[in-house]
């Protein structure tokens, strides 16, 4: 029941402590490994919250990749910008959907691969 009230406050701090609207690529890292983590905290404890904080991380670094990939690689701005980063973030949010549904359809197969993993077991088994 912890992880419930600890995990929003925790991911809202992290917003604020990386201060992500002006970070570079290291707190853009940093928070990627920050929301792995909550895909971890989902995993070992079968909680739900962590994994819908996950799942807004993973959009958010989705955002990120595409405002970056458009404006600062190809240097593109005004319509055809909006136009391309829409478009490559829908791309993205398709895979973050599937890997969603994947999840839902495996569920107790990939929270038993993943405490065998974290407790080091060598029969890992299959997803």
């Amino acid at each position: 029941w912890a992880v419930a009230i600890v995990a929003p406050w925790f991911f809202y701090m992290v917003h604020i402590d990386l201060d992500l609207l002006s970070g570079g690529l290291l707190t853009w890292i940093l928070f990627t490994l920050i929301v792995l983590l909550h895909a971890a905290a989902s995993l070992l404890t079968s909680r739900t919250i962590p994994m819908i904080l996950f799942a807004i991380g993973t959009f958010e670094i989705a955002a990120k990749i595409s405002y970056t990939l458009v404006h600062d690689v190809l240097g593109l701005e005004g319509q055809v910008q909006m136009l391309l980063m829409f478009a490559l973030l829908a791309f993205e949010g398709i895979g973050i959907i599937l890997g969603a549904v994947f999840y839902a359809s495996k569920r107790s197969a990939v929270e038993t691969w993943m405490r065998e993993f974290l407790e080091g077991s060598e029969a890992l088994g299959d997803l």
